[in-house]
């Protein structure tokens, strides 16, 4: 007997991995100096002579430099335009670095692609994970949320496996192909009927929903959803931390000296 995918949440795994590809190209990026810098350090470098050890220091540690402002704006993007335009904007900013690693031939350029790489990063765990956290029903948020973490290891994965046996470009023009697959896949996505709500926008989160749901809920069940989110902006409004507040009080504190400290 063939499933019916009519009566099923089908359509909230489609979302949740669609957005998901995201971390799979985060996760080559990850790891892509690992392969990359033994090809840039010898003879053979693209850039027309070998990088020397502090300029790999900075290729490397460039993304992680670009996603702590990234995180912020980030933040601010989700909110003033919505989950899924801010995941298809770091998608192009997934994307565009690959293109300058791959025609690049100063080491400027690669710190500028690199660059770049982290703020898609930054912008990615934001957008994703709260695109996947809203779009879900309470009883499989957790799976979902989960499956940002197996593909991101998965691209990290495939960049180690694949890397070392093709050449700096090659390894470039695959890894350029996963935000392209991401662009085009997502942009079929709804939006997160959570953001349409506060945007003040009932009917589009009405039809987010019913696309996300299962056709056999009635409509009762739509109203009653909507309501359900209204109450729970209204509770995070109530309870919204103000930047004072995170720095002031200690239960915040103590959070942020454990963070530094790992």
């Amino acid at each position: 007997m063939f499933l019916n995918l009519e009566n099923t949440r089908y359509m909230q795994y489609v979302g949740a991995l669609s957005a998901t590809l995201s971390n799979t190209a985060m996760g080559m990026y990850a790891t892509w100096a690992s392969p990359a810098l033994s090809i840039l350090q010898s003879e053979d470098s693209p850039l027309g002579r070998p990088i020397d050890h502090e300029e790999g220091s900075w290729i490397v540690s460039l993304p992680k430099l670009a996603a702590v402002p990234a995180s912020i704006i980030g933040g601010w993007l989700v909110e003033k335009i919505g989950r899924k335009h801010s995941l298809l904007i770091a998608g192009i900013l997934l994307f565009l670095p690959w293109l300058m690693i791959i025609f690049g031939t100063s080491i400027w350029i690669l710190y500028a692609a690199r660059f770049i790489a982290g703020l898609g990063n930054g912008v990615v765990i934001i957008g994703c994970s709260i695109y996947n956290a809203e779009i879900a029903e309470n009883d499989i948020r957790g799976k979902l949320g989960s499956i940002a973490i197996v593909l991101r290891l998965v691209g990290s994965l495939l960049t180690l496996s694949v890397g070392p046996h093709v050449s700096y470009t090659v390894l470039a023009i695959i890894s350029a192909t996963v935000p392209v697959i991401f662009i085009c896949i997502y942009f079929f996505m709804p939006e997160s009927p959570y953001y349409l709500v506060k945007a003040k926008k009932p009917e589009e989160a009405e039809k987010s929903l019913r696309i996300l749901s299962s056709k056999s809920v009635s409509d009762k069940f739509f109203k009653e959803r909507i309501m359900e989110i209204e109450q729970s902006i209204e509770e995070d409004m109530r309870n919204k931390t103000t930047l004072w507040e995170f720095f002031s009080n200690a239960n915040y504190r103590r959070a942020i000296y454990i963070m530094i400290g790992k």
